[in-house]
């Protein structure tokens, strides 16, 4: 009986082991950050960014996309090369992991995290 599960956990892919979950991030430290998009991965578990700040790259968790999709935001959106701010919340332990509660482009806010009887 224990084999089938270890095969099982064993099959999980690194990025499923790699996702730490909202306590990764100090709520505390809430930052617009602003950059230019390097790349986009609109995908699940959460979108994701890469930015360039200030000269140095940093990463950049949005949310799952059928909630972006919802609060208008799409995949069309986000284009390499345009400039975003993002309201975000710092990694405890990576300086440039971020994790966005809302996201402005152009001039248009997406709020990205649940709202109260929201997606």
């Amino acid at each position: 009986m224990r084999a089938p599960v270890l095969a099982a956990l064993v099959a999980v892919s690194p990025a499923a082991w790699a996702h730490h979950g909202w306590t990764a991030f100090d709520a505390g430290k809430q930052t617009d950050v602003t950059g230019v998009i390097e790349k986009v991965a609109f995908g699940n578990p959460h979108g994701e960014l890469w930015l360039t700040v200030e000269g140095r790259s940093i990463y950049v968790e949005l949310s799952p996309p059928a909630r972006m999709v919802a609060r208008g935001l799409t995949a069309e959106d986000l284009k390499i090369g345009s400039s975003v701010t993002v309201d975000a919340q710092p990694n405890l332990k990576d300086a440039a992991a971020w994790k966005a509660q809302a996201i402005t482009v152009g001039d248009k806010t997406y709020s990205l995290m649940r709202e109260p009887g929201g997606p």
